[in-house]
């Protein structure tokens, strides 16, 4: 049958509010004068610090354990009465710890004891004096944890010990720790502390808190260096880190380098067709936004015999990684060329023009991962006419 050993630790106890009535008489409910605020916003348990009246083992002796975190006059527990009325107690321990002796173990068979905190009050427990106690609870053998007192009416469980077959030391391994952490009344406050997302979440730095689902909220690590914060639906948290898609730089021919001959046909784009440089451009894969930004830089030098012409040069794009093949994306037109206008024939000199600039096209609704390929194209007014593209450039930058 379980048995109970007291032992008297130095301790105080408040307990908030009077016990008697105004004529000095023992009081065993509520005045108002109890309706204070700690215990109006005290849940039970332990207040700071952490180890507050934590049962932890010694090594001297060895069937021994030490309650207390080892600060006098830290350890504080708000402990809960039974009784309707009865309300709840703050207990500080006075002293840095308190030892308390585990019955030797059974030759054979285990026994399962425990630690509890104990407030005897009068007004409650008529028969038992002493404000308060630790209540070592030893357990039957081979039977279940003996649980609290049938006589006790205000108490919170500490620790629970296995005491196995045999052994001559007790060890943290053997010690489960029971404490539960004081918080604030829900309801009092109208708080649903539930619903709160606290720092533990957060284990490194950088990590982010990201919704899950409805009402639900995780924790997304941080990335490595670089990275960028990117959608994706496929994904638990909704995103994730990915590397940054560089820009595409796709250079044909140095500054100065013809990259181009006789001008395709009047009024239509085409190719440059004078060498094998014709086809030359660039492909990408297109970023998660779907949307990039593209620039043509160029020099066009252009001239004809006999006639004023105006030159263009421009870009279209496709699908797939093959330049000049695939489903046309962005057609080649006015509105994302250069340009160069030619006089025409002057006496016995053919004067030519030349002009460099640039254009600047902002493209969207890519499929995010699929590869696009870029060419440039070029057609004069009059046939005829012959068109050098210089130091050219296809810059692809993702938004």
């Amino acid at each position: 049958m379980a048995t109970t050993t007291y032992s008297s630790p130095t301790v105080s106890v408040a307990a908030i509010g009077g016990r008697t009535d105004s004529s000095g008489e023992a009081v065993a409910d509520y005045t108002a004068e109890e309706a204070r605020m700690l215990t109006e916003i005290l849940e039970p348990g332990y207040l700071r610090p952490a180890e507050a009246w934590q049962v932890t083992a010694q090594s001297s002796p060895n069937m021994s354990v030490k309650v207390g975190s080892g600060t006098a006059k830290a350890d504080h527990y708000v402990v809960e009465g039974k009784v309707a009325g009865q309300g709840k107690y703050i207990v500080r321990l006075d002293v840095t710890s308190v030892n308390l002796t585990v019955p030797a173990a059974d030759v054979s068979q285990t026994r399962t004891d425990q630690v509890y905190l104990v407030v005897l009050d009068n007004s409650y427990d008529a028969t038992l004096r002493g404000i308060p106690q630790l209540g070592y609870r030893k357990g039957d053998l081979g039977g279940a944890a003996p649980g609290p007192d049938d006589a006790w009416e205000a108490y919170a469980l500490l620790a629970t010990i296995t005491v196995g077959p045999g052994v001559t030391e007790i060890t943290n391994n053997e010690i489960v720790d029971e404490r539960s952490a004081a918080t604030l009344v829900q309801s009092l406050l109208a708080v649903d502390t539930s619903n709160l997302v606290t720092k533990d979440l957060i284990n490194a730095k950088g990590d982010l808190y990201v919704g899950t689902g409805n009402n639900t909220v995780g924790r997304l690590g941080v990335g490595s260096n670089g990275q960028v914060l990117t959608a994706d639906s496929t994904q638990t948290s909704g995103v994730k880190w990915q590397s940054r898609v560089p820009a595409v730089v796709e250079q044909t021919a140095s500054p100065g380098g013809t990259v181009g001959g006789l001008g395709a046909a009047t009024s239509t784009y085409g190719p440059l067709n004078s060498n094998a440089n014709n086809e030359i451009g660039t492909t990408f894969v297109a970023p998660p936004s779907g949307a990039v930004f593209v620039t043509l830089v160029g020099e066009i030098d252009a001239y004809h015999p006999t006639s004023s012409t105006v030159t263009y040069c421009t870009w279209e794009m496709r699908t797939g990684g093959t330049i000049g093949s695939g489903t046309v994306v962005v057609e080649a037109d006015d509105a994302n060329a250069i340009s160069c206008f030619h006089p025409g024939y002057s006496g016995t000199n053919v004067a030519q023009a030349t002009n460099r600039g640039s254009t600047r096209a902002y493209v969207s609704g890519l499929t995010a991962g699929s590869t696009y390929n870029l060419r440039t194209l070029c057609r004069a007014f009059a046939s005829g006419t012959t068109i050098y593209l210089r130091a050219r450039r296809l810059i692809v930058e993702p938004v």
